[in-house]
């Protein structure tokens, strides 16, 4: 069973004019393994052997960034905590939730 988290953003304009640059911040990411049509990012850990493509799936919707993670790795949950904190470093986030409470990755 995997988890299904939101990262919304207090200024969806700021969003909206840096959605470009967050794709390719994501891709950056060492776990990022491909980018499938409609703003699917797939990511997946080398550490940990799988019969999946992926361990961690990212959507660019217009609103918001929905994550699905269904495999929970240090090094997904590094790039995740990583990424997350230097959009906090840029603008005012809510990373929470499919219940919209509030999650910590610490």
């Amino acid at each position: 069973m995997g988890f299904e988290y939101k990262l919304t953003f207090e200024d969806p304009r700021w969003y909206s004019e840096n959605r470009a640059i967050l794709r390719d911040d994501l891709r950056a990411l060492p776990t990022f393994k491909a980018e499938l049509p409609g703003g699917e990012l797939r990511f997946r850990a080398d550490e940990v052997p799988s019969s999946w493509s992926y361990d961690l799936r990212v959507f660019l919707r217009p609103q918001q960034i929905d994550i699905e993670v269904s495999s929970s790795t240090r090094s997904l949950l590094e790039d995740l905590r990583g990424f997350i904190d230097r959009v906090r470093r840029k603008t005012a986030v809510h990373f929470v939730d499919d219940d919209g409470s509030p999650v910590s990755l610490a």
